[in-house]
């Protein structure tokens, strides 16, 4: 008897969860090419990811911080999956030595989930560099973990999660120096075990501040979150029916660097990105037909 298979979005709702209807796009949808211009329709159709699921997917937020700041940026990232249609939206919250073995079980789980009716997979992860400098290992804020990048790749990979084949996984990773952790003793010691697993349709894209982080701050006083979160959630917010995830990002950056005049300063912010992405990539409105 063949096994029969979960949903992921039901799943991933076992626990922190907030199953939330879709959003209404008062401005900025995305309009129709016109019919005289029947080459690039033509282009948007067969190059572009069909995002056109109701439910879209599962929208995944995986806190090792779990601090103040980490708090508001998790508010901030659950508005902006609604924001961007997703119905399955979860924080994960992981900060013991038992919560990160279990980590991976977790991840495996879902990824073996039935994906078929989603558009795609999202998930983001708040984390703290396990050393200044690497780009490939993370920890939580006790100091657990030895966390590495393929924790939150290999899951989603075609031959692991065949019912996300085909579709995008964006993985983002906001990993500052918490202020205690070791540097990097030279460019040999920084980039060992730093190979970022290379997939088709994936999009990582990866903020490690070199130095502790300055919180936003409300006018009075009050932190409201980190830069690099509310950066990513107030432009992906504005232009997401306009722009691609590519171009998206890049505003991410434009803002995260404005009135930077210091070159060290914008290359201790800025974040890095890479895409395997096989076609392109926009949030677009969810069809009305499968509203």
């Amino acid at each position: 008897m063949a096994r029969k298979e979960t949903h992921a979005g039901p799943f991933i709702a076992q626990g922190s969860i907030e199953v939330v209807s879709q959003p209404q796009h008062a401005q900025g949808s995305m309009e129709s090419q016109p019919q005289s211009q029947p080459q690039q329709a033509e282009y948007t159709k067969l190059d572009a990811y069909p995002m056109a699921s109701k439910e879209r997917g599962c929208f995944l937020i995986v806190d090792l911080q779990q601090d103040k700041r980490s708090e508001v940026d998790c508010g901030r990232l659950k508005q902006l999956g609604r924001t961007l249609g997703f119905r399955f939206i979860r924080v994960k919250k992981v900060a013991t030595k038992t919560e990160v073995a279990d980590l991976d079980k977790f991840l495996k789980r879902v990824g073996e989930a039935d994906h078929s009716d989603y558009d795609c997979f999202f998930v983001v992860v708040l984390a703290f560099q396990e050393r200044v400098r690497s780009l490939n290992k993370y920890t939580s804020k006790g100091g657990e973990g030895n966390i590495k990048m393929d924790t939150f790749i290999t899951p989603f990979t075609a031959s692991n999660s065949p019912k996300l084949k085909d579709k995008p996984k964006i993985v983002f990773v906001y990993a500052p120096n918490a202020g205690s952790h070791q540097q990097a003793t030279d460019e040999t010691d920084a980039d060992k075990d730093e190979n970022i697993p290379n997939h088709a349709d994936f999009y990582i894209s990866v903020c490690q501040p070199r130095s502790p982080e300055e919180a936003v701050r409300l006018k009075d006083g009050r932190e409201d979150g980190s830069h690099f979160i509310w950066n990513l959630c107030r432009s992906f917010t504005k232009f997401q029916q306009k722009y691609d995830i590519c171009s998206l990002m890049s505003v991410v950056n434009r803002e995260t660097i404005k009135n930077m005049d210091n070159d060290e300063e914008v290359v201790k912010k800025i974040y890095w990105s890479r895409s395997q992405l096989t076609k392109i990539l926009t949030f677009s409105k969810v069809s009305e037909k499968n509203e």
